[in-house]
């Protein structure tokens, strides 16, 4: 209730872009603990944002295009393959990133308002996460939007509304991308996260970010910091710990490993099918690149990232390109990034804002 009350003044202050916005990453993602479910309200989310905000799409024809090019893996496979539920939810999931992108295309037309929408929205991520920390006695509110809590058995692991913790810290992240700047706060809640892939890829950023005469500087004064209050970090950061004894002792840690298994089931099952795929509704594939093979085979994968780079080339200028590349490539070995989740909707509605302020800066309406 506090959280929505919170939101309900914010929503009075902001524009449009940051509504949406907002209105993405408060939306629950496990209501009645079914995620199935929180996608549902998810898509009929955006659909009902795009019927209020857009009369007409002005997106440029050849864009629209790659979208559909893009897609088009989803109902080609229909043709082929038994047609099963699953098949049916991917499509819906999908058409829904493509209207979110749409969306955020037609009403963000400036950096600040697409920077100001991810402060806000991150904020109202803060917000929550206090409310878990300070307000225990809240939990069965709390839970509608994260029934994980913020306390695991790795000591804090926080998802906030996004629920998994991999899912914020790519929210972060992609905030970070964005504007190509990363802040303190947004590095230590990155490191809350206790998210490898997001760990992984905030240290590319940050490699980016120093110049190379203070690369050496900087892995120095880490390794000393890490020396001197190595104990300190891992009071709050336990699962980091238990990685690296993992790691140290010649070992693969759980989560790893899981995602490993799935990559063989993946490939074994590919090979009945290595055209058009032979997706088993049975196996939940946590990587993007061997999901699109297990779902869409090689032919369908092929056309999905060869239409998908070419939007994304389309979409951001030079200075943005390479930060987010990096980042969203070492996200989608953890995760879908592209398909269907509240991310995956917060990501192509980025790419197209960016694409809209493109335009814009180059004197197109």
């Amino acid at each position: 209730m506090v959280c929505g009350f919170e939101i309900g003044v914010l929503l009075v202050l902001v524009s449009k872009t940051t509504l949406i916005l907002i209105s993405i990453v408060v939306c629950p993602l496990y209501p009645l603990g079914s995620i199935q479910l929180g996608m549902l309200l998810h898509s009929l989310l955006i659909l009902f944002l795009f019927t209020n905000s857009i009369r007409d799409i002005r997106c440029p024809k050849i864009i629209l295009l790659v979208l559909t090019i893009y897609i088009s893996p989803d109902f080609i496979r229909i043709l082929f393959q038994e047609i099963r539920p699953d098949m049916i939810i991917s499509i819906l999931r999908n058409l829904t990133c493509i209207f979110s992108f749409l969306l955020f295309y037609n009403v963000c037309n400036t950096s600040t308002k697409l920077e100001v929408a991810f402060k806000k929205a991150l904020l109202c991520c803060v917000f929550f996460i206090a409310i878990q920390i300070f307000l225990p006695v809240a939990s069965a509110v709390t839970s509608v939007w994260n029934p994980r809590g913020i306390f695991g058995f790795y000591g804090f692991q926080i998802g906030s509304l996004f629920v998994f913790s991999y899912s914020f810290g790519t929210f972060i992240l992609l905030h970070s991308a964005l504007t190509n700047r990363l802040t303190l706060p947004r590095i230590l809640l990155l490191l809350l996260t206790q998210s490898k892939a997001a760990y992984l890829a905030l240290l590319s950023l940050l490699l980016r970010a120093v110049k190379a005469k203070h690369l050496v500087l900087l892995l120095m004064s880490t390794v000393l910091v890490s020396q001197m209050f190595w104990k300190d970090i891992l009071i709050f950061l336990p699962y980091l710990d238990f990685l690296v004894t993992t790691w140290m002792s010649g070992k693969i840690d759980p989560s790893t490993s899981y995602r490993l298994v799935q990559i063989e089931l993946a490939l074994g099952s590919l090979k009945l099918n290595p055209w058009i795929g032979n997706p088993q509704s049975a196996i939940n594939i946590e990587n993007q690149y061997f999901y699109w093979l297990s779902e869409y085979g090689i032919f369908g994968s092929s056309i999905k990232l060869v239409s998908f780079l070419l939007l994304f080339l389309d979409c951001t200028n030079n200075q943005q390109r390479f930060t987010l590349a990096v980042v969203l490539s070492i996200l989608a070995v953890s995760f879908p990034v592209l398909e269907g989740s509240k991310v995956s909707l917060i990501v192509w509605g980025s790419l197209g804002a960016l694409y809209r302020i493109k335009r814009a800066e180059n004197g197109y309406a």
